[in-house]
């Protein structure tokens, strides 16, 4: 851009992502706690995970070879690209 700035990357909560393959794009939280929980869980910007399913009780994920099954609010606060 005109001022070097680097446009955001188009994120979608990873708690509205369909199933399969996903990249982590960005935090969609602000508070420290959050942003620790999702750097404890491997959830940074740039890595690959997998959706394996999605139900009332959160978003069940593979990250490097783990399976977490992630309340719906802290699926909500990572954004990710399909």
């Amino acid at each position: 851009t005109k001022d070097l700035a680097l446009p955001e990357a188009p994120a979608l909560p990873l708690s509205q992502a369909p199933l399969g393959e996903a990249r982590v794009v960005r935090a969609l939280a602000q508070d420290r706690g959050t942003l620790n929980l999702l750097a404890h869980l491997h959830l940074r910007p740039g890595t690959r995970l997998k959706v394996l399913e999605r139900g009332a009780e959160g978003v069940r994920v593979e990250v490097e070879g783990e399976v977490f099954l992630l309340p719906l609010a802290l699926a909500q606060a990572v954004g990710v690209s399909p």
